[in-house]
Order: structure tokens, then C-alpha cells, then sequence
């Protein structure tokens, strides 16, 4: 393995070495797995576990049970911390919301489910139709996955309050739905018949028309961007000003950091208002594979990992940390890294594979077959497999932490917990300082679990890729359009983890389509259907 230091100034050698340097990532055995299948629920530190593959119970990383095996699928939901649930009842309106605890907080008896944030669900009753006669953004597959006609019937409007309580608000009919967009505790529905918008409260009572979804300014209970004079300030939960209206733009919060921009310029600040990275960069660049937490649900973005951020300059790709210290100069090109949080994967020009972290280290990983980021590891965690598709993990130095093997591996949503073959192991991240993934993880924070665990056992290695499919096929058929981005994300992570080369080739085809302007569906989930049989 070779490894080289990229250009470092004496603030940042005293960086390495002083107390915010990594030791490293350690595992410790936490519980052992038995018989029958399990996975994580992808995005969640919950696991779904199953005797025959038709129906599903959860449980926690304790091995207590949370629900019985009473679900034919269990998804999370990417917008709140709910799981998306569906139920045999002999129709296709089967589905429902439980939360983190496995509390059914809306019924299994819609055909879809729209969760749009923690507070807000929606969710549709439809009935059978025609091909001559369907909502064309509203599909239904049945248990084959032949396309269902449908027409949506009812839509029920669900309200979650910050202490869990849900509660049905509301019902429109057909024609006076037409999308819905949250505002924090505040919803904006467009009318399908006059494409009017109106604001809703919690109580879902109308607060009046509004031009768009752009144009609403309300006090909500999350942290809010608001425009004054073509210039962006941020306001607190009760409506008062914590950022003046200063920036030319302000992009969303995403685990408690927004980037800003300044005369073309960006930096970054946080959810009290304080600028923590200047406005002096081209770009600050997010990544994908950050932990779930509470606030994000299980799709989750990031700026700051372990204290790091990445910048970009000279459309070059560098790191900087909390400190405003530069700890990797930028000095390789933007189109050729992928930004994981705390480390960067790139192909040199002579074809060779690379890990470059953010402190610096530039490591030659190309003795692998191939070396994928490790999703919800914040780029601290990269798989490694060989020509027989064998697994392993090294961390983000390129230090060997599991050899080469047999065992699948799996990393829980908050990444504190991976599946290691017939065991879960704790994952603990060696800094003093730096933020840890997961720090408000998604699903239960535990002690070591007593020898009555139940017994169930590791999944294959392509259930990860089965888990993550289905997930896709269920944003798809919600809004393929509007889930377009997360939907590109997760076949991202989908293609790194396959190793079949038909299945490679399915997923491929299904990311060169949804790069164009108008992806059709039909054609869309024939691919990711067929890259599901193969998953198995």
C-alpha cells in the first residue's frame, strides 16, 4: 500500500499530531446473530428479520422485538425517522407509518405514503381503473410487479407533533389535490382543479391562498431561511431574526450547518447563526453518506464530518476544519473526487485507485479490487473486495481494520453498529474532539445486550443492494420526479456495493436514465425490478 502526504503547513502537522489526530476506528463485538435473515433497516439502527422472506418483524440492536412478523416490506422513510410499512390485506391499499418504536401511527390501508417531514404524511386510498383512464404520477405494481391502473380516491392528511402524537387533519378528494409541500409545522397544498396554493396549519385549518411554495414566510418550530430585499437571514423557531438578512443566498441546513454565499463566494454557519467557515471558498461540498439522525430521517446529507469540511477553490477539491485551519490543500481537480465528509476517493491518471483524507493522507488502495465508502460512515469507512467478490474494511488511511473475507458487511444508519458475518459489532470512532457519526442517531441508543437476544442470522451479501432497490422503486413510484436527487444517490450507493455484473449493467441503464429530462417510469422500474430479481 503506498501512501504520501499531501501539502501541509506547520499549523496542520501540529493538527495530526495533537489532540484532534484520529487513532482510528475500533471494533468490539457487541451480540452474536443465529438463525433466519436479517438486515438493517436501511438509514436506522432497527433491524428487519424474517424466516421465509415473505414477512418481516423488527427489532432492535438489542435483539428485543418491536412488532411481530406481521409486514411483507419494511422501508424507512428518507424525509422524518418513520419506517414505511406494508400489510397483506388482499388489496393494493396496504400501507402505513410506524414509528421508530414500531408504533403504527397511520394505518396499513393506503396505496401510498408521502412522508414529508417529521411532522406532515400523506396518504392516498386509489382504486383500480384503466389504461385509458389513471393518474400518470400514481403507479401500483402488484406482488409480480405488473403495473396496477389506479386512480387516487381519498387523500388523508396525517400531523405528527414533536412528541410523537400523529393524527389524521384532514381529507381532500381527488380534485382538489394535487401535491403538497411542507413548511415546517405549516403545510402548502395545491388545488388539482383550480392550481390555487393554499397554507394549512396544524391543525390543518387554511391560512389563506399564497402565490407558491416560495412565497410563504411563517414562524414554524425548526429553524427557518427567510428573504428580505433579495438578501437571506435566518430566523429561530419563534420567528426571531438570528442571521441578519446578509447573503447573497443561504442553502439548507443539513445536520445542523447551511453553506452561505457572499459575493459569489461561499462559507458556512450553523444553526445558532455563528459563520464557522468564512466566505472565501467556490463551493463547500456535501456528502451523501453522512449518518442518519433524528432531524434528517434516514437520508442524510452533511457538511461537517469529524470536524472536517470540504472546500473547493481553483475548482480544486481540499479540506478545512472547524478551526479554519487548511488541513489538505486543494490541489486535485473537483470532476475527478468523490466527497464522502472526511475523505475523498479518486482515480490518478495511471488508472490507480486513492483515498485522500482530510488531513491529508493520500493512499494507493489499488492492491483491491475495488473500494467503495462505507454509506452513514461520514467517509470514515471504505469496503475493499477482491476478484471473488470477498469483502473487508479499511478506514480512511487505508488501514487494514478487517481482513479480506467471506462476511458480509453492513453498517447500521447511525453508524455505530456493523453487521460482521454472524455478528453486530460497535463501531467506535478514535478522535477527542471531533463530531462522531450518529451523534443523534436514528433508531435506540443501547447498552450491551444479555445472552437472551434472540438468535438470527447475517444477510447475503447482495441484501444491502435488495434493501436499497426497494427503496428506490418506493421514491419512484411516490414522485419520481421530486425524489430525483435522492434517487440518484441511493443507485450511487447500489452500483458501488454490487458485485454481479449483470446486476452492475441493470443498475448502469438505470442511472443513465433517470439522467434524462424526462425519465419514463415504466421503463425505469422494469430496470430496478430486474436488478431486484437478481439481488435477490
Amino acid at each position: 500500500m503506498k501512501r504520501k502526504w499531501m501539502v501541509l503547513s506547520t499549523a496542520v502537522a501540529v493538527l495530526m499530531f495533537g489532540e484532534t489526530v484520529f487513532a482510528g476506528v475500533t471494533l468490539e463485538d457487541y451480540r452474536q446473530l443465529g438463525g433466519g435473515y436479517t438486515s438493517w433497516i436501511y438509514g436506522t439502527d432497527l433491524l428487519q428479520y424474517s424466516e421465509d422472506y415473505s414477512t418481516y418483524s423488527v427489532t432492535d440492536v438489542d435483539g428485543n422485538v418491536l412488532s411481530d412478523r406481521v409486514y411483507k416490506s419494511i422501508s424507512s422513510s428518507y424525509a422524518a425517522p418513520y419506517l414505511i410499512c406494508e400489510k397483506e390485506n388482499g388489496t393494493f391499499n396496504d400501507k402505513g407509518v410506524c414509528d421508530l418504536s414500531c408504533n403504527e401511527i397511520v394505518p396499513c390501508e393506503y396505496a401510498d405514503i408521502n412522508v414529508l417531514n417529521r411532522h406532515w404524511i400523506v396518504a392516498i386510498t386509489a382504486a383500480e381503473s384503466t389504461a385509458e383512464n389513471y393518474d400518470e404520477n400514481f403507479y401500483l405494481y402488484d406482488d409480480s410487479f405488473n403495473t396496477i391502473y389506479a386512480l387516487i380516491e381519498d387523500v388523508d392528511i396525517y400531523y405528527a407533533d414533536l412528541q410523537g402524537a400523529c393524527t389524521k387533519v384532514g381529507t381532500l378528494p381527488r380534485s382538489n389535490y394535487l401535491s403538497a409541500t411542507p413548511k415546517g409545522n405549516y403545510i402548502v397544498i395545491e388545488d388539482r382543479a383550480t392550481g390555487k396554493y393554499t397554507l394549512y396549519d396544524s391543525t390543518f385549518t387554511s391560512q389563506g391562498e399564497v402565490e407558491n411554495t416560495y412565497s410563504v414566510n411563517v414562524v414554524t418550530d425548526e429553524v427557518q431561511i427567510f428573504s428580505s430585499n433579495w438578501m437571506y437571514g435566518v430566523k429561530d423557531a419563534d420567528g426571531n431574526v438570528i442571521v441578519e438578512p446578509i447573503y447573497d443566498y443561504i442553502d439548507d441546513f443539513y445536520n445542523g450547518y447551511a453553506p452561505v454565499e457572499s459575493n459569489d463566494l461561499w462559507g458556512v454557519i450553523d444553526k445558532e447563526g455563528n459563520l464557522v467557515i468564512p466566505c472565501e471558498y467556490e463551493r463547500i461540498e456535501y456528502s451523501y453518506d453522512f449518518p442518519s439522525n433524528e432531524e434528517s430521517g434516514s437520508f442524510s446529507y452533511g457538511y461537517n464530518a469529524f470536524g472536517y469540511y470540504a472546500i473547493r477553490k481553483n475548482d480544486k477539491i481540499g479540506y478545512i476544519n472547524s478551526d479554519n485551519v487548511v488541513t489538505c490543500e486543494p490541489t486535485l481537480p473537483s470532476d475527478n473526487l468523490s466527497n464522502h465528509g472526511c475523505s475523498s476517493s479518486y482515480t490518478a491518471m495511471d488508472g490507480a485507485s486513492h483515498i485522500l483524507s482530510a488531513d491529508g493522507v493520500d493512499t494507493d488502495v489499488s492492491q483491491y479490487a475495488s473500494v467503495d465508502c462505507l454509506s452513514c460512515s461520514a467517509g470514515m469507512l471504505y469496503t475493499t473486495r477482491d476478484d471473488n467478490y470477498n469483502s473487508g474494511l479499511i478506514d480512511w488511511h487505508g488501514v487494514e481494520i478487517i481482513p479480506i473475507g467471506d462476511a458480509s458487511l453492513e453498517l447500521s444508519g447511525s453508524g455505530q453498529y456493523l453487521i460482521n458475518g454472524g455478528k453486530i459489532q460497535k463501531v467506535t470512532y478514535n478522535t477527542d474532539d471531533a463530531i462522531e457519526p450518529g451523534s443523534v442517531p436514528v433508531g435506540q441508543e443501547t447498552e450491551l445486550a444479555d445472552d437472551s437476544s434472540i438468535d438470527i442470522e447475517a444477510p447475503a451479501a447482495t441484501s444491502e443492494i435488495g434493501t436499497i432497490l426497494t427503496n428506490i422503486l418506493s421514491l419512484a413510484e411516490s414522485d419520481l420526479a421530486g425524489n430525483k436527487t435522492a434517487i440518484k444517490v441511493l443507485l450511487q450507493t447500489a452500483a458501488d456495493t454490487a458485485d454481479d455484473a449483470s446486476l452492475k449493467v441493470l443498475i448502469g441503464e438505470a442511472q443513465n436514465l433517470l439522467g434524462e429530462e424526462e425519465v419514463d417510469f415504466e421503463s425505469f422500474s422494469s430496470l430496478i425490478n430486474s436488478a431486484k430479481m437478481i439481488a435477490g
